[in-house]
Parts: structure tokens; sequence; C-alpha cells
């Protein structure tokens, strides 16, 4: 993690390139739901954690 950006690596096959869409949490368009806290126990810490470090400059899409 660097500042207010972090780093995925997709693996040397991915076919993931430049600008493609990422979901960090919420609802893929496939109906695959990721939450703070399945990354919170990944990254072996807190969903509050991980909900708190998103600085303004990370866009935020919300949708009812």
């Amino acid at each position: 993690i660097c500042m207010d950006q972090c780093m995925v690596d997709v693996g040397k096959n991915s076919s993931v390139k430049r600008w493609d869409k990422a979901i960090l949490f919420g609802c893929r368009e496939d109906g695959a739901l990721q939450t703070a806290d399945d990354i919170a126990r990944l990254t072996d810490t807190i969903s509050y954690e991980i909900t708190t470090v998103l600085t303004r400059r990370v866009p935020r899409l919300y949708v009812d």
C-alpha cells in the first residue's frame, strides 16, 4: 500500500488490461458479493480499518 493507492497482482496470464474496472468491495456484475469484512479477513485486520483508509481521492459510486 502506498499512501492512498494500492497494487493488485492479477497474475501473468490475466486478461486484465489498463483502465479495466475493478470492484474492491460490493456486488460484481456476475452477482458475487465481496464485503469489507471479506477483505479484512484476507488482510488480517478489521473491516473498520478497510473502510476508513479510503481517502476522498478514491471515487465512490453509491447504488440503492
